[in-house]
């Protein structure tokens, strides 16, 4: 039997919300650990439908947590600082389009992953 996967979602905006929180919650395949989002309401939200750890800030979801996939359904400015972060830490990443905002940046998340040998999975 498989373990599942230590997973969180980093941003609770509408796609985090009704696709990558919800399906974390429903899957076999993965146990929802914490989310990341700047609104106490929707961390409490998340924490009463999953049970779930939120945090309000990034980084300490980093320093908190032990995880293998992290989804990042956060405004695409913030992809390439997160992914590669998540990265570092040993996690996969789960990413929402776009990847970035320039190739050059896409460049360096790639190159991250290949480093670290790590997976970034584009969604959509």
């Amino acid at each position: 039997m498989n373990q599942k996967l230590k997973t969180a979602v980093v941003g609770l905006g509408r796609i985090g919300w009704q696709f990558h929180f919800k399906q974390s919650v429903a899957s076999d395949q993965f146990n929802l650990c914490a989310v990341v989002d700047p609104l106490p309401d929707r961390l409490a939200e998340a924490h009463q439908e999953s049970g779930c750890k939120g945090y309000s800030d990034f980084d300490a979801l980093l320093q908190n947590e032990t995880l293998d996939v992290i989804a990042i359904a956060s405004p695409t400015t913030y992809h390439e600082e997160m992914t590669c972060a998540a990265i570092e830490k040993g996690c996969h990443v789960i990413l929402e389009k776009p990847m970035t905002t320039s190739l050059e940046s896409a460049d360096r998340m790639i190159a991250c992953a290949q480093k670290n040998a790590r997976r970034i999975f584009v969604y959509q």
